[in-house]
């Protein structure tokens, strides 16, 4: 079946055919007398010429619409029904009415005919399938707009409460040696709520109050849609929303898409506020990254990678937690990454604690190794540049 692109540019070649006859139909309907209906002219009265007019502008109207949006079963058979009268109306003034000679009745019932039994035949297709047909902008983009223009309302709207209880229960779910060591900083031991008339005792957690984080963290979003350039990179990079407590975090987390349903090209950045996901910055120049590799044959184990290090990182389960930028993860058709941006490239102790730390927290066995690049060595070789530091 032709694509839905063919579709809509045969229904509007066909509309610019019919905007000839309603011109001719409106301007000079007598023409009608010499070029369609020759074997009975006087029939064919200026009254007459326009109405055929006034229908044949109906039908074109109904080939554009149609033309937009081909997916609406209404519009799509409106738009079939025009095409089936138009070619009954010749056939019968042909056969029937004998006011037509074959020569000037051939070429719009082909049109007629060749639309009538496409459209008849695509049916399914084009009214159930068209958007997957139509070639488009990237699934995830659009989803990452429709999430970004939502996102103030459904935090707005979310029920902290029942947010803690769900980041309880996915915890207590876990049995990671990160989530394990998370678990007590992320949200407290979960009880009853005390009744109203009895005071809060000690322990218990407090629900009115959000429980803040030590410092505030944006996401960002980026998706090239092509291979960059050093001197044009960031161009596409978008922040997302800053947070800076735990019920924040879940709301953002819960209504974004994960990494294993974003196109290849696109990265997600969860960076301390104030610090950009660039080597440029100021707090990143003199830094280096940790890159784990993922593998793209289990898509949910990179979501469950990219969870525990966005957990390690926020709740501050490094040793020198001041020493970490941001995580990174980057989608990529044939092996994901998951990064971990830190300050200070040069202290090879302090990176080496860092990439040991950040093994634990995703689980990597200790035969897979993990390396270091300073954002200077990349900078300066590119593709050449080799790894400082390995774990």
């Amino acid at each position: 079946m032709p694509s839905v692109t063919a579709l809509r540019r045969w229904l509007v070649f066909v509309a610019l055919l019919r905007l000839f006859s309603v011109g001719l139909g409106y301007a000079a309907p007598h023409r009608f007398q010499t070029n369609l209906y020759t074997k009975q002219p006087e029939g064919v009265t200026d009254l007459a010429g326009r109405i055929f007019a006034t229908w044949t502008l109906t039908s074109c109207m109904l080939c554009l619409i149609c033309a937009r949006n081909p997916r609406v079963p209404a519009i799509y058979g409106a738009t079939l029904g025009s095409f089936l009268i138009a070619l009954l109306h010749f056939l019968m003034e042909l056969v029937l009415f004998q006011t037509m000679t074959l020569k000037f009745a051939l070429q719009p019932m082909i049109v007629a005919g060749i639309s009538s039994l496409w459209m008849a035949l695509g049916w399914n297709y084009y009214t159930a399938y068209a958007d997957r047909a139509e070639p488009a902008m990237s699934e995830d983009i659009t989803l990452a707009c429709t999430a970004l223009a939502a996102l103030e309302e459904r935090l707005a709207a979310a029920d902290r409460r029942v947010k803690l209880c769900v980041t309880r229960s996915r915890l207590q779910a876990r049995s990671g040696p990160s989530f394990r060591r998370i678990a007590p900083f992320i949200v407290a031991p979960m009880a009853e709520e005390p009744a109203a008339t009895q005071p809060q005792t000690d322990g218990e957690p407090d629900f009115s109050q959000k429980h803040a984080l030590e410092t505030k963290w944006t996401l960002w979003f980026d998706n090239p849609n092509g291979k960059q350039k050093q001197s044009t990179w960031g161009q596409t990079l978008r922040a997302v929303y800053t947070f800076d407590s735990v019920e924040d975090f879940w709301c953002l987390y819960n209504n974004i898409i994960p990494p294993s349903r974003l196109s290849p090209g696109s990265d997600l950045h969860l960076f301390r506020e104030g610090i950009e996901p660039k080597w440029e910055d100021p707090r990143c120049e003199h830094g280096g990254k940790w890159t784990a590799m993922v593998s793209k044959a289990n898509r949910e184990q990179l979501d469950k990678m990219w969870l525990h290090g966005v957990l390690g990182s926020i709740g501050e389960q490094f040793d020198d937690g001041e020493e970490i930028c941001g995580i990174v993860v980057n989608v990529r058709p044939k092996q994901d990454r998951i990064s971990v941006w830190t300050k200070t490239a040069a202290n090879e102790a302090l990176q080496t604690n860092v990439g040991r730390q950040l093994k634990e927290m995703l689980m990597i066995p200790d035969t897979v190794k993990m390396g270091f690049m300073a954002h200077s060595d990349a900078k300066r070789d590119d593709r050449r540049a080799k790894e400082r530091y390995v774990v």
